[in-house]
């Protein structure tokens, strides 16, 4: 018989409602509470009215200012709750969540984007990257496309993609985001967002040689890609018996070294 898992989900916004929605679909799964502050149709609102004995692992988009506190509350009552984190505001905190993480023993899986598609496709990008950083002709660059509602610029994922472009292209030293009123330099890597009507999510990595163009593109139609791919991390990591820090691109490596096997 499959354990059941119990589920709390933080954050119960668009992707936080289709988490809620594709959990109560899955008999191995129970939504044991919802944490939201603003929405009037969520179980609690503040993390503390909950009893943390009955969560197994709790998924958390909500937003990137509140996974320190996040992790504290799980450190102080319940370190062996795995803790799978969607959002990326808190990125600039990496150092302090990390040593919360080693010091207390805690289980934290994050996930730029939890879409298997955008994790495959960063694995293009830096298998292309590796091919094409070796020709000093190519310039690469990103562009990306989110809705109007998205709150951080540049997303995660496009964080992601250029630190894989900048470790693979020796003469990019660093990351222009956005614009500058100038023209960009040589180790710059380009960066653009654009943020536009209802958008679910675009990303593409563009090479150009002068003489020649490549680019990568991935497109989001629909975010219940997100909640699909955070439940099937969430499922991987309660296998992992060892506390620390994990990534989604952990879970995906481990599905394709079992394909290839």
């Amino acid at each position: 018989m499959q354990q059941l898992t119990r589920v709390l989900v933080n954050g119960y916004g668009k992707v936080g409602r289709l988490v809620v929605s594709a959990a109560e679909q899955d008999p191995s799964l129970r939504v044991v509470a919802i944490v939201d502050p603003h929405a009037t149709d969520a179980t609690h609102r503040v993390m503390q009215d909950v009893n943390l004995k009955n969560v197994d692992a709790i998924i958390d988009f909500s937003s990137g200012q509140g996974v320190m506190e996040l992790l504290e509350e799980v450190a102080a009552h319940h370190p062996e709750i795995r803790l799978v984190v969607g959002t990326s505001g808190w990125t600039g905190q990496r150092d302090e969540v990390m040593r919360l993480v080693q010091e207390r023993q805690l289980y934290l899986l994050y996930g730029a984007n939890f879409s298997v598609a955008t994790a495959l496709f960063a694995r293009m990008v830096r298998q292309a990257s590796m091919m094409l950083g070796r020709f000093a002709e190519f310039d690469p660059a990103i562009l990306e496309i989110h809705h109007r509602h998205k709150v951080d610029m540049p997303s995660g994922t496009a964080k992601a993609l250029a630190e894989i472009v900048l470790e693979e292209f020796i003469v990019k030293k660093s990351c222009l985001f956005g614009h500058a009123d100038r023209a960009i330099r040589d180790d710059e890597l380009h960066v653009a967002c654009l943020r536009q009507g209802e958008n679910q999510g675009m990303h593409q990595v563009i090479f150009d040689s002068g003489t020649d163009v490549i680019t990568l593109t991935q497109q989001t139609l629909d975010r219940s890609t997100y909640a699909s791919g955070a439940l099937m991390a969430m499922q991987w990591f309660r296998q992992q018996m060892e506390p620390g820090y994990y990534t989604f691109d952990r879970v995906i490596e481990e599905m394709l070294d079992k394909s290839e096997n």
